[in-house]
């Protein structure tokens, strides 16, 4: 009947006291919108809530039992966000979701009905890719942790012909992503409408090709070597040193090639219009001569590339880690990051003289190894590149030193020297004095990046490990308090002891928008619902509408449905967890005007500029009129012409050449052409202006 969540920073030797509240309970129910209850079995996820939004790992799962009911226990005081996702249906978000110790809370959600979308994947300039294309599907709204959760994705593959289908998906917006088989990838944004079947088109750049030819260090070909490819995006991270490696990972995209006795390869389809990473190996691991290459290249769709790639001689380092007086460090890891690089498009260099992102890390036997009793090291086959040797043990820092190594010219002994790192803690309060919980520490070095970070626990207290020394920035972050930054100087003997004090800063719950959105004069819901100026998550169920969690303060508020005019509400201010209703709006439909101008014998004339002009001030609230639609010649049909007019009077404005400006007043409708003859040119000469 107790609980407590907190974040503890535990050590050894030391006792770890946790203050108990009375556990609060959440239980509730999940009916479909047609009243039904959620299918047995469905998904109900719980995360934390802050500022009105999930955050973090998903904290708890339960599944809907008979009547769609489900139940939370032992929950500890504070803000939670719920998410229902009925099998085949649309998912339910409740952002705020408030417990007090020892509550028992009941919700309702209703979810939308599931609507099946299909679609089809093309390569751009014609064809279809690979059968087993992936296609994934999230929903995509504001306070849903989707990266956190890979229940909420949906995964569909395509046949031959670039099809694909989902059953029971979500209505509203979804971030959709498209992966080949050999790497291509596509994210788009959709927004699916709640009601009826949805088609859609997704085009991929064309694919790309790559040949070329594998040179050995002395510059003879390296017959047999092998070449992999994969997208540049997360390669810093590819254990690249060694192929057996590299060739166990199950990679999206990952292709390894072979080369022919005389050297040349030759790929299959690559994906183009991203940054690839290539990495080239001799025949065996015995070829001692001879070292991994890597390269960063970027080919253009429908390209065929050519290329010459020389592997890299190898070099024989040895050296020792030790302390400030001198003395060797025993057991001490030494670890080799090589420089590899990007090379500017079409530029010819020698894989040697690349360099690689600081994050780099490869991960082989011949680039980590730890240090004897007298604290010496040895590589017997580092590539001759540039490298950088990084030594650590723990409760020590420093340690770095980067090599040339190109050209064979090794220094006769590295030494990496490690001093005794420093720890820091302290304790986090407010300024009334109170312990702060869950607050987020952050160390930044000089150059910017982030050292370590931690959590202080349910005291306040917060431990940095003692591997520290040197200048540092620490960021102090915590939901419902004013963050702080401060610059600190970590040197000497001992840890050091730095209590923090934060400032309580008052954040109002949301608060939720509703309303109904209806066409114009049939009254029919409408669909693919888009409202802009508020943030927050969007439901439809026929012609109601709500918007959930949307920040309180002024609103000016826009909603918008293919086919139809841009609605703009009158600015409201939304009180905290006010619910405010915005009434029944009528959407009018848009339309494509046309005009037709003929001069004076009847002939169609070219060359002129035509545009409508809003008559007076645009209405608010009511349909967003713009200043000016300018129409654009079709030189097919001889007509100007532009989509989406609203039904509205205009002043048609067109200006021809030789010809006085015309204004008149014209009234749109639905598929009729204005006709509009213009006057004969004037034959008047122009008067020659004084001293002309």
């Amino acid at each position: 009947g107790f609980a407590q969540r907190a974040w503890a920073d535990v050590r050894g030797g030391e006792t770890l006291v946790l203050p108990l509240t009375a556990a609060a309970g959440l239980e509730g129910s999940v009916r479909m919108a047609g009243g039904e209850p959620a299918p047995l079995g469905s998904a109900v996820l719980l995360w934390e809530s802050r500022g009105g939004e999930a955050k973090g790992a998903l904290l708890a799962r339960a599944e809907t039992g008979a009547e769609g009911s489900f139940l939370f226990e032992g929950l500890a005081q504070g803000a939670y966000a719920l998410y229902t996702l009925p099998r085949g249906s649309g998912g339910c978000l409740r952002p705020v979701v408030l417990l007090h110790r020892g509550e028992q809370v009941k919700v309702e959600c209703v979810a939308s009905r599931g609507i099946p979308w299909r679609g089809r994947v093309t390569l751009r300039g014609g064809g279809a890719p690979p059968p087993g294309t992936l296609v994934r599907w999230r929903p995509w709204m504001r306070g849903l942790p989707v990266d956190s959760c890979a229940e909420l994705e949906r995964v569909a593959r395509t046949d031959g012909a670039g099809r694909f289908l989902f059953e029971g998906l979500a209505p509203g917006r979804a971030r959709v992503t498209v992966e080949t088989p050999y790497g291509a990838r596509i994210e788009r944004e959709l927004s699916l409408p709640a009601r009826g079947e949805r088609e859609e088109r997704l085009v991929l750049p064309a694919a790309a090709e790559l040949s070329g030819l594998l040179r050995l260090p002395s510059g003879g070909a390296c017959g047999g070597g092998w070449l992999a490819v994969a997208p540049a995006r997360g390669a810093q991270d590819l254990p690249w040193a060694s192929l057996a490696s590299l060739s166990s990972l199950a990679r999206p995209g990952l292709t390894v090639l072979r080369a022919d006795p005389q050297g040349r390869f030759e790929s299959g389809p690559l994906p183009s219009g991203i940054d690839l990473w290539l990495a080239a190996y001799p025949q065996t691991v015995s070829a001692v001569e001879s070292a991994p290459v890597q390269r960063w290249v970027r080919l253009e769709p429908g390209e065929r590339r050519e290329l010459e790639l020389r592997l890299c001689e190898v070099v024989f380092v040895r050296g020792r880690v030790i302390d400030p007086s001198g003395q060797g460090i025993a057991d001490a890891e030494v670890t080799v990051d090589v420089d590899g690089g990007r090379v500017p498009h079409g530029e010819e260099e020698r894989l040697a003289d690349l360099a690689l992102p600081e994050t780099f890390r490869a991960h082989s036997r011949w680039l980590s190894v730890h240090t004897d009793s007298e604290g010496t090291f040895a590589f017997p086959r580092l590539p001759a590149t540039r490298v950088r040797l990084r030594a650590s043990l723990p409760g020590w820092v420093g340690g770095v030193r980067w090599l040339d190594l190109r050209g064979g010219i090794v220094p006769r002994s590295v030494d990496l020297r490690l001093e005794r790192g420093v720890g820091l803690h302290g304790q986090v309060r407010e300024s009334a004095g109170a312990a702060v919980e869950g607050a987020e520490l952050r160390l930044v070095g000089a150059d910017g990046e982030a050292v370590a970070t931690t959590r202080s626990d349910a005291f306040g207290r917060y431990r940095f490990a003692a591997q520290l020394r040197g200048e540092y920035e620490l960021t102090l972050e915590r939901t419902g308090f004013v963050p702080q930054r401060r610059s600190i100087a970590l040197g000497g003997e001992g840890d050091q002891r730095v209590d923090l004090t934060l400032t309580a800063r008052e954040e109002p719950l949301p608060g939720r928008l509703h309303g109904e959105l209806v066409q114009a004069g049939s009254g029919e819901p409408l669909e693919g619902i888009v409202l802009k100026g508020a943030e927050g998550w969007l439901q439809t169920e026929g012609s109601a509408f709500s918007l959930e969690g949307v920040a309180a303060g002024r609103v000016n508020l826009f909603a918008s449905a293919p086919g139809f005019e841009t609605y703009r509400f009158a600015p409201r201010e939304l009180a905290p967890g006010e619910d405010l209703d915005l009434g029944r709006i009528a959407l009018r439909p848009v339309v494509t005007v046309r005009v037709r101008l003929r001069d004076a014998g009847g002939k169609p004339l070219a060359g002129a500029e035509v545009r409508l002009e809003r008559l007076g001030e645009a209405p608010v609230p009511g349909p967003l009129i713009p200043k000016s639609v300018v129409l654009e010649f079709d030189g097919r049909t001889r007509l100007y012409g532009a989509e989406g007019v609203g039904l509205h009077p205009w002043r048609l404005w067109i200006k021809a050449p030789g010809r006085p400006i015309l204004k008149r007043r014209v009234e749109v409708e639905d598929g009729e052409c204005i006709e509009v003859r213009l006057p004969p040119a004037s034959s008047r000469r122009r008067r020659p202006s004084r001293g002309g």
